[in-house]
């Protein structure tokens, strides 16, 4: 459970100076009974991909965390893609629905919010996203700026040094 404790602590944002904070710059709490999943990801040339996401109620308690390190994408489209995908899954197995899922990749939720047909390189991306989506059902996605989006960025940086490629868990409420 130490682990557990540690990682916390290394993930949340430390306090900001009033001075600091810009409109759009913290987390927004979703409304209701909606949740919200803030993704990420990083790229490391030569290195690969990171991604990191994490999963809120309205009072802004974790709920759940992931993080996964791929040695095979070179591209932060394709690896801010597959942060949308793995949180997806995760709360389409926890059975979870009206979601907000957030990222800082204007790119990706661009390419999920237009109207039209995808013929971007990564079309077969969006519509795999698009699909989970509705398997969720209830999900909204939205933009963000990346100071707004930090715990999951942690995350991201977080997975690089992961001893394995994957790991999640469900953060108790206490």
């Amino acid at each position: 459970m130490a682990h557990h404790d540690q990682f916390i602590a290394a993930i949340l944002p430390g306090r900001r100076r009033q001075a600091d904070v810009v409109e759009g710059d913290v987390w927004v709490p979703p409304t209701g009974s909606r949740l919200k999943l803030n993704v990420d990801a990083l790229v490391r040339q030569g290195i690969g991909a990171a991604i990191g996401g994490v999963l809120r109620n309205n009072d802004g308690e974790l709920l759940w965390v992931f993080a996964e390190w791929c040695d095979d994408i070179f591209d932060v489209d394709a690896a801010e893609a597959l942060a949308m995908e793995r949180g997806l899954e995760i709360t389409r197995d926890c059975s979870i629905n009206l979601l907000d899922l957030e990222s800082d990749s204007q790119v990706m939720v661009n390419a999920l919010i237009k109207p039209g047909i995808n013929l971007s390189y990564f079309c077969r991306i969006i519509w795999n996203i698009e699909n989970k989506a509705k398997a969720v059902g209830g999900v909204t996605f939205h933009w963000t700026r990346r100071r707004a989006n930090i715990v999951a960025h942690k995350l991201a940086f977080y997975a690089f040094s992961c001893d394995s490629h994957f790991f999640s868990f469900h953060v108790p409420t206490s």
